[in-house]
């Protein structure tokens, strides 16, 4: 347990590499048959997992994911390239999460999978089969990544017809790190639907090539809340998150800028860096979690300090995460004092009031990193000391958050029970 202490933060930290990116160039690498350049790979625990995971898959041994649901989804197709029944395992949240997206995806394309309901071990068994295919995009892009990614490898051509499509950046990136390794999938307007078509040529391969992971926006998102909110109370302090470069569509999650704008954030770019500042306070806001989901609990925590109500739309997609992320939202806001209700595919976070903790209440992370990152917002700026449980997994993704914010001036102090 630790106690955050609010404060004002000033300085400059450097955003941690992609998670994202790097889980997906060590996936292509190892259908490259090794030998790439990979520089600027995250050290986070989702990343030391994959690469574990992608030594057993070669050994064909049992393949343990930890808690990774990406390296899951893309490391599955990935197995089915062969007629041999592989098993996945997973750890701690993972073990609660959906698989009835995967299950469907590699079912459409003729490999087996053990029943989605019965959970892990999973076993799954090819071989993948080239052919035409509709995938359902609301349960998630993850599944769909994974099959783009290995049907290349087959003989003949493919065709992905994409209905419904959330979270499109993480496809976009997917498709970017395939090219980077040589891999070619074309895309255009599916007809007669609101989504997309993917054609694969067969026969292709992937190739070894020098890659270095940018930084990830969906970890800076969480300081740039914080730096945020601390701006909005200490007017004139300001933080700058080193090394995103620019906002653009293959990099997931820096639409983070636009929801900050439209707070009120002074965002402003300097070269690769990005300076953090709120001259006048903060506005409510509206914002799609369609396509950036993981943005959730870093906004809403921002939300809690802006002038009225704050609406997030598509917040069903929040319910397969490392948490049942609404309502973790929803519940930790209201021990700090703010009033937030999920309702279908709305959350609504009312601000304008003080952060306040209820006297004596100790905040679960629910084991969820970005949960934890919210609880860190909403305490930079409350009007008492916070305390949170199960801080430590931040290092799922960001394993250097506590760090980061102490170095930016937030007081942090571990508890003993």
């Amino acid at each position: 347990m630790i106690q955050i202490i609010p404060g004002m933060l000033q300085g400059a930290v450097s955003a941690p590499p992609s998670k994202s990116f790097s889980i997906r160039a060590l996936v292509a690498d190892y259908l490259a048959g090794g030998g790439s350049v990979l520089e600027n790979l995250s050290g986070c625990e989702d990343v030391l997992f994959t690469q574990r995971a992608l030594t057993q898959l070669r050994m064909g041994r049992p393949v343990d994911c930890g808690e990774s649901a990406l390296a899951l989804h893309l490391m599955a197709p990935v197995a089915a390239l062969q007629p041999r029944p592989i098993f996945f395992t997973a750890q701690g949240t993972l073990r609660q999460r959906p698989l009835s997206s995967l299950a469907q995806a590699l079912h459409t394309f003729g490999a087996q999978c053990s029943p989605p309901e019965s959970g892990f071990p999973l076993q799954v068994e090819g071989p993948l089969r080239a052919g035409e295919g509709v995938v359902d995009g609301r349960l998630g892009s993850q599944a769909m990544s994974g099959l783009l990614m290995a049907l290349p490898l087959l003989e003949d051509d493919s065709c992905i017809t994409l209905r419904h499509p959330v979270s499109l950046p993480y496809i976009d990136l997917t498709l970017d790190v395939m090219l980077r390794f040589g891999v070619y999938v074309e895309v255009m307007p599916a007809s007669q639907t609101a989504g997309f078509c993917y054609r694969i040529s067969g026969g292709q391969s992937y190739r070894p090539t020098e890659v270095t992971a940018p930084r990830d926006w969906s970890a800076a998102a969480a300081i740039m809340a914080a730096a945020a909110v601390s701006s909005a109370k200490h007017q004139g302090a300001k933080c700058v998150v080193k090394g995103l470069g620019a906002v653009h569509a293959t990099a997931p999650d820096s639409v983070v800028i636009e929801a900050l704008r439209s707070a009120g954030v002074l965002c402003t770019q300097m070269g690769a860096d990005w300076e953090i500042s709120v001259p006048h306070g903060l506005n409510p806001f509206v914002f799609d979690l369609t396509h950036a989901p993981d943005l959730a609990p870093a906004l809403a925590a921002l939300a809690a300090y802006a002038l009225g109500v704050s609406l997030f739309k598509g917040a069903g997609r929040l319910k397969s995460k490392e948490s049942s992320r609404g309502e973790a939202l929803a519940r930790i806001l209201g021990q700090l004092g703010v009033t937030a209700n999920l309702e279908g595919d709305e959350l609504t976070v009312h601000g304008g009031k003080s952060v306040e903790p209820i006297a004596g209440a100790v905040i679960d992370s629910h084991h969820d990193h970005r949960i934890a990152m919210a609880v860190a917002i909403a305490a930079t700026g409350a009007q008492s000391p916070v305390f949170l449980s199960g801080e430590s997994c931040v290092a799922k993704t960001y394993p250097r958050f506590w760090d980061d914010l102490a170095s930016l001036g937030l007081s942090i102090h571990k508890i003993t029970p």
